[in-house]
């Protein structure tokens, strides 16, 4: 490896899974975990790609995927691998071609949440590259959205990526404490956001205590909910109001869906209940006539 060559730190993280399809999944994803603690999994040797017929090492130089680059790449490229196994085999006293099958057959990688892999170290540069090479474990947060990973318990993570996620988590969490303290000040207009986000037991005839409850019950129960509340806040007081008045003129049907759209009458509204309200709360003469006609039909003061 070249001695201008940047090391880099690596820590493996859980691949959280919050799918209301596993609950064991959804209980350790809540409390950020992937897996029980003192379970990890194991990886024995590389991944061998029968049609290729080799080892995935990440050091192979003449991989299908080397020689199919231009020319001059190609070159450059073989050199850069050639070079860096070879100071690999010198530091690790190990033959590192792939067609060594006793090492890469060998290689037992334990993954556990917190563990650290540093490209200072020979041996764990060998074991990122056979980990990246053979698609054995994602190699970011992104990653882990890929199908060919469905089911696997963890991600490698550069190092600093946990502490910007937590103060990305924190500043969400602070701007959710203000924006509810914000809210609260406001007893009729919480209980209207508290209907518009499906809160079970909202009533304009509860002390404020228990309206802080409900909505703070709300906002731990999972993540989305935290987001879900910072989105309805950003959206206009006569917004989250009207869509509350949309559930009872939908359940009075006075308002009929038909054909892919909303209709109130013959006034052809959205194809969504948002769209719908934003259409009725337009400049438009002909929707604001037939909001006040629903309104009026619907006993709304």
């Amino acid at each position: 490896m070249s001695t201008t060559t940047k090391f880099q730190t690596y820590v493996v993280r859980p691949k959280i899974s919050l799918s209301d399809e596993d609950p064991v999944s959804r209980v350790l994803g809540n409390f950020k975990m992937s897996k029980f603690a003192g379970c990890p999994d194991n990886f024995i040797g590389a991944t061998y790609d029968r049609a290729l017929n080799r080892f995935l090492t990440g050091l192979d130089e003449n991989h299908p995927e080397i020689l199919s680059l231009p020319q001059k790449e190609m070159i450059a490229k073989q050199a850069e691998i050639l070079e860096e196994r070879g100071l690999l085999e010198k530091e690790l006293g190990v033959n590192l071609h792939h067609t060594n099958e006793e090492f890469w057959s060998q290689v037992d990688v334990k993954i556990d949440k917190n563990r650290i892999f540093s490209t200072a170290n020979p041996l764990d540069r060998v074991i990122i590259k056979m980990i990246e090479a053979g698609r054995i474990l994602p190699m970011s947060k992104d990653a882990c959205d890929d199908p060919l990973y469905r089911g696997v318990n963890f991600y490698i993570g550069k190092e600093y990526e946990d502490v910007e996620d937590k103060n990305k988590v924190r500043g969400s969490e602070r701007q959710v404490i203000r924006k509810l303290d914000e809210l609260l000040e406001n007893f009729d207009y919480a209980v209207e956001v508290g209907k518009y986000l499906g809160i079970a037991g909202i009533s304009e005839k509860m002390p404020k205590a228990n309206l802080d409850d409900l909505i703070s019950d709300f906002l731990e129960k999972k993540p989305s909910n935290k987001e879900l509340f910072l989105e309805t806040m950003k959206e206009k007081r006569e917004v989250i109001q009207l869509s509350n008045l949309w559930k009872e003129f939908k359940t009075k049907r006075l308002v009929e869906y038909s054909n892919g759209r909303f209709y109130s009458g013959k006034i052809a509204l959205g194809k969504t209940d948002k769209e719908s309200v934003k259409k009725l709360l337009s400049a438009s003469p002909e929707f604001q006539a037939e909001l006040a006609r629903l309104m009026e039909d619907n006993g709304t003061k």
